[in-house]
This record gives C-alpha cells, sequence and structure tokens, in this order.
C-alpha cells in the first residue's frame, strides 16, 4: 500500500475469495476510491465453522487438538481460529462491487446479501457459477463484469 500511495491519489482494490477477507483487514484504516470483489470470503467465522462441520470438529475440541487436518484438505489450527475470532470485519466504507456465484459452496448466498446490504455494496449474482469462475462460460460473465464496473464511479 505504501508503494502504490507513493505513486498514486486514486487506488483502487480488486480481490477473490479469502484475498478480500485479508485486504479488507490489511487495509481498513487505508483510503481506498473504489473495490471489486470476485466469490469473497467476508465472513471467515463463518466459513471455518463451515470447515469445522463438514469435518464433525468443534471448537472445544479444536482448542483442545490444536491442529486438526481434515479430509478434504483444510488444515484448521486453534491459533488461526483464535485470530478470526478477535479481528471481525465490522466496518468497511469503500464503495465496493462484488461478484458471486449462486453455486458458491464456500461462501453462503445470505453472507453475500448480508455484507452487501450492510456496507451498500453493488451485488452481482451469477446463478450458475461456483465459488472459482473456471467455465468458458463463467469466465466470459467474470470477464464481461469486470469490463463493466472497471472505471465506475
Amino acid at each position: 500500500m505504501n508503494f502504490a500511495k507513493a505513486r498514486a491519489d486514486y487506488i483502487s482494490l480488486f480481490a477473490n475469495s479469502i484475498g478480500a477477507w485479508f485486504s479488507m483487514l490489511a487495509f481498513r484504516n487505508e483510503e481506498i476510491s473504489e473495490c471489486m470483489f470476485v466469490s469473497p470470503v467476508l465472513d471467515m467465522e463463518n466459513l471455518i465453522l463451515k470447515f469445522m462441520a463438514w469435518a464433525n470438529v468443534s471448537p472445544e475440541q479444536l482448542q483442545k487438538e490444536r491442529v486438526i487436518t481434515t479430509t478434504f484438505g483444510q488444515t484448521l489450527t486453534w491459533e488461526y481460529w483464535s485470530y478470526v475470532l478477535a479481528n471481525p470485519i465490522n466496518e468497511w466504507n469503500v464503495p465496493t462491487k462484488i461478484l458471486y456465484g449462486g453455486k458458491d459452496n464456500l461462501v453462503d448466498r445470505n453472507v453475500i446479501e448480508n455484507f452487501s446490504r450492510k456496507f451498500d455494496c453493488s451485488l452481482t449474482v451469477i446463478d450458475n457459477a461456483e465459488h472459482w469462475f473456471h467455465t468458458e462460460e463463467q469466465l466470459a460473465a467474470l470477464t464481461q463484469w469486470i469490463t463493466k464496473n472497471v472505471g465506475e464511479e
């Protein structure tokens, strides 16, 4: 951010998936002109609770074991869970546009809709898209959304 601020008066943010959550944490006190999120993780607590449910792991079990490797490729750690609980996203004052896949199995639609309402974000839903836009049709929709929204105020 310091590099960008030294070279530009107008800073935009583009983030995908978990990058959205980390960007909101990292840049919550920065002046950003506009933001675009694709399949954003907006509530990390909710996502980790989902992973815990999939793995049949309770917060108490995670606290006791500290690190649990799941059968679906995620590693749950008490340290990370504690960090997430201590760092919720309670404020986001950047004009934000969100693209969301209606078949996203990681981020619940109600999380996206609630965040969009709470922080007055523009939300576009591609009903037949998943968390990762990867088919020719999904990538075309993503390209169209970016083209339409870049530079809009």
